[in-house]
């Protein structure tokens, strides 16, 4: 599938007044304020993008519905939305359903992801209760996919999930949110795990975003994009070696991961090696064929 089109399958709206955004503090002085499409279409429209998927950020089916008001009054712009369910509930199949069928735009379903907050939940093996079965189960009959919001202590239950649910399509956010502060340790378990699932799993495909937030560096440093890409690099150049291009999918998490231009700009040059159609695949492709866009 070629484009010309980059799109950013990972961003954030919301407006302040919903109050579902528990995590959002009047402290955070650059997120506690409305985030719309306006906005973001502002600030990426400079790096040619032409589409987002939306993603939630909070755990509501009021935010869900929310997202899917915005995507079905946005001409197109926006190609689907990642949204919440109480997955464990009863009714969640059903509910499931309801949302994925009433919400159509181009003959296309907008609700292309559930994303369960798995690194909020208290419960490390929440991936593997057993009551998750009937939703999976209706979200393998829609294909609709599963949005692993993980950190790298999740990668190992992930592993027994995927065995278990062999047709579930998962996509995994930012990378599993590695943090990244030269614990080598820490870094040769991420890397094994990711190419344990890259090699065994392949209805798995990753996000390439949110790194910035997960760099530790000394305060003098805070704010050197240039000490971030080289922290980052790393991280990247293996997620290539094990997924291949044919399985990354290029985000921005915009506004949560601020710097959007440093960002494009860093991934362009980390693509540049690769071949028009590998391009093509990061930023469109894999995201259009993952999310049945």
């Amino acid at each position: 599938m070629q484009s010309n089109i980059i799109l950013d399958s990972h961003v954030h709206l919301w407006k302040i007044e919903r109050g579902d955004y528990g995590w959002l503090k009047e402290d955070n002085k650059e997120l506690y304020r409305d985030f719309n499409l306006q906005d973001y279409q502002e600030v990426a429209g400079k790096y040619g993008v032409g589409g987002c998927v939306l993603v939630q950020a909070a755990p509501t089916e009021e935010e869900t519905d929310y997202l899917l008001s915005l995507a079905n009054e946005s001409q197109g712009y926006v190609r689907g939305v990642v949204g919440w369910i109480d997955m464990l509930a009863p009714d969640a199949p059903a509910k499931l359903k309801e949302k994925y069928e009433k919400n159509i735009v181009n003959k296309k379903p907008m609700l292309v992801a559930i994303r369960p907050m798995l690194q909020d939940l208290d419960n490390e093996e929440w991936l593997l209760l057993k009551e998750l079965g009937p939703t999976i189960n209706m979200m393998c009959t829609k294909n609709i996919v599963f949005e692993a919001l993980v950190r790298p202590n999740h990668l190992k239950h992930l592993r027994k999930f995927l065995i278990r649910y062999p047709k579930i399509k998962v996509v995994i956010d930012h990378a599993a949110k590695p943090l990244i502060n030269g614990d080598k340790a820490a870094f040769d378990q991420w890397k094994s795990d990711i190419e344990n699932i890259a090699k065994n799993y392949q209805n798995v495909m990753v996000k390439l975003s949110g790194f910035y937030n997960e760099v530790v560096v000394e305060a003098e440093k805070v704010g050197d994009i240039t000490e971030y890409n080289s922290k980052v690099a790393p991280y990247i150049m293996h997620l290539v070696r094990c997924f291949t291009p044919n399985r990354l999918i290029w985000a921005s998490d915009w506004p949560v991961h601020s710097n959007y231009e440093a960002w494009f700009k860093f991934c362009r040059d980390c693509f540049s090696t690769l071949s028009k159609g590998q391009q093509n695949d990061i930023y469109f492709a894999n995201a259009a064929r993952i999310y049945n866009l």
